[in-house]
């Protein structure tokens, strides 16, 4: 459990560098957290959803080396044809 918890440490600081390193280019910047699922778009939760005026304009997924699996690949799909640009 552990090693879990380090791997969504990681996950996470890195999400919130790029929330820091976006803020000036986006008013709106929803967080989902590791396992947390707080801001939905279309059913899914991006690790990130940056939004302008309330219109979704990006969606970022982090993956670190241990977190791309093939089950992700339903959630990239699903997050890319959803409309707004997948990073």
């Amino acid at each position: 459990m552990m090693e879990t918890e380090d791997k969504n440490v990681i996950h996470d600081a890195i999400a919130e560098e790029v929330r820091k390193k976006l803020r000036h280019q986006y008013r709106e910047i929803k967080l989902n957290p590791s396992g947390q699922r707080l801001h939905e778009f279309n059913g899914q939760y991006p690790d990130l959803i940056l939004s302008e005026q309330g219109m979704v304009l990006v969606l970022v997924e982090i993956e670190t080396e241990n977190s791309i699996t093939p089950d992700k690949i339903n959630i990239w799909k699903g997050l890319a044809g959803s409309g707004p640009r997948l990073y």
